[in-house]
């Protein structure tokens, strides 16, 4: 948890998870696919970096989403970077057929 607070909420669908992104300051992890070809919001509103490599084919790719902003407060761009940290040291990425037990 980041200072105590450890909250993780799961929704039902790809748009309520963006508007979610855009209206509740919220960070999300959404596959590629997901983030391209749902448009049920302007994907200029908010950025979308990859947390892993590229991925080869039949991989999935999964991009951690936040809201379009130049003013992310200290402890949101901490969170950012600790997520996009924490993927890229992973040894295999996840639902990788390495990384399966």
């Amino acid at each position: 948890p980041i200072q105590g607070h450890n909250r993780l909420t799961i929704f039902s669908n790809v748009p309520l998870i963006k508007q979610a992104v855009l209206e509740q300051n919220m960070l999300s992890i959404l596959s590629g696919y997901a983030i391209e070809y749902d448009n049920s919001v302007d994907k200029s509103l908010f950025r979308a970096i990859p947390l892993v490599g590229s991925p080869e084919e039949n991989e999935m790719d999964l991009c951690l989403i936040y809201r379009e902003t130049d003013s992310l407060s200290a402890m949101e761009q901490y969170v950012v970077d600790f997520i996009a940290d924490y993927f890229s040291n992973l040894e295999y990425p996840p639902f990788s057929p390495e990384g399966q037990s």
